[in-house]
């Protein structure tokens, strides 16, 4: 699974840091003005304005509660750009021992410390007594999301967070948290108190939830042949593997197809749905071979979902565009606004802002699939990745 982030900030170029005879608030402001290509469409300037003004009255105080950094959040939350957002310098990264996933209608825990394995696969149904519902809508306002599924991915990864579990009132300390968790076969619950990990999270003895190899994320890239003839590429990154750029990747794939394999694979599957963006050129050679192998007769399908994410989007629609039919669920980010530039906010906050508009006017939508298969918890646990067994029936 991926490592415990916040924030995943696309450095394609960097402003200088603001005046410090700016107060942070202002610093923001300014930034994003001279940056974001139309920051008023969701919200006014004026009300944004209103805002900045009222936030600057209160920095001292908020800064002194520590709440300076939500605040700073809600703000650049509030322009509605899933790109825009704003991380904070902290040295208050303590974290519940495991990580969570919104699969279905639950926040489902899939990888955990040794000492609550028997909760991995189980549903998350409180944190300090508040439903998980409750902590993810409280949530939203510091959430830079345009989707429902993109605001699932983000409050899934905050969910765990100890600074914002005590900000919205689910924890009462940074050091542990009441946590409900449910057998969504039994029904069961149970109801312990967790201590949060003071230390960095172990991967090499954590426990993962068991699922199909398909669905589990795997490097930037790999492909292989799976039990019905398919053949499956993971394309998780927009970026080259510094072990294997893409180019290699593509040269590779296509010697070892051409000298396992009598034909061309009838069906081919490329996995976007943990494509969280990046370069959305670097495909390129992969999609050149990929045309090669449709001319030869090979049918292709592209995996899309929440988690598929600014060029990952990019990608699919390329895919769509050579003749890949798109399967899963919507895609978490827009073709809207994006080209991050980062910007130094001084007293250690940074602001990731939009500088492209790739809508070309048009209302910023998720991706839709062409073909509807939303991964259920249930063929989860049974090891069964929906998406792929949909392809395989078409």
């Amino acid at each position: 699974m991926r490592k415990r982030i916040f924030a995943a900030l696309l450095l394609l170029a960097c402003l200088p840091a603001c005046a410090s005879a700016k107060s942070v608030p202002q610093a923001l402001r300014e930034a994003i003005c001279a940056t974001h290509p139309a920051p008023f469409t969701k919200v006014s300037e004026a009300e944004f304005d209103a805002a900045v003004e009222a936030l600057d009255a209160d920095w001292a105080e908020l800064t002194a509660g520590g709440e300076a950094g939500f605040a700073l959040r809600e703000l650049a939350a509030s322009l509605g750009d899933e790109h825009t957002t704003v991380v904070e310098q902290t040295d208050q990264n303590a974290a519940l021992p495991f990580f969570v996933m919104k699969i279905g209608e639950d926040f489902v825990i899939v990888q955990a410390q040794q000492e609550h394995a028997d909760w991995v696969g189980c549903a998350l149904d409180a944190i300090g007594g508040m439903p998980v519902g409750e902590i993810a809508r409280r949530m939203t306002p510091y959430l830079s999301a345009e989707t429902d599924g993109w605001r699932d991915v983000l409050a899934a990864t905050e969910m765990v967070s100890m600074h914002m579990l005590v900000h919205i009132g689910a924890a009462q300390s940074m050091e542990e948290a009441s946590v409900t968790v449910r057998d969504t076969r039994t029904g069961r619950t149970q109801t312990a108190a967790v201590h949060a990990l003071t230390g960095e999270y172990d991967y090499g003895t954590s426990v993962l939830m068991p699922m199909a190899q398909t669905f589990a994320q795997s490097g930037y890239y790999y492909a292989t042949l799976l039990e019905g003839g398919e053949l499956f590429i993971q394309y998780n990154v927009c970026a080259d593997d510094p072990q294997m750029p893409v180019a290699d990747f593509a040269a590779a794939l296509d010697e070892q197809l051409g000298a396992n394999l009598p034909s061309p694979p009838d069906k081919i599957i490329v996995d976007l749905r943990h494509n969280g963006g990046g370069d959305s050129e670097v495909i390129n050679p992969l999609l050149e071979l990929l045309e090669g192998y449709r001319q030869r007769g090979s049918a292709l399908y592209a995996l899309i979902g929440p988690e598929t994410f600014s060029s990952g989007v990019m990608d699919a629609m390329k895919l769509r565009d050579l003749g890949a039919v798109l399967v899963g669920e919507a895609t978490g980010g827009v073709l809207g606004f994006g080209e991050l530039k980062i910007v130094e906010l001084g007293e250690g906050f940074t602001l990731g802002c939009s500088s492209v508009d790739f809508s070309g006017g048009q209302p910023h939508l998720p991706l839709e699939p062409d073909v509807k298969a939303a991964q259920t918890l249930e063929d989860i646990l049974d090891g069964i990745d929906t998406a792929v067994e949909r392809v395989r029936s078409m």
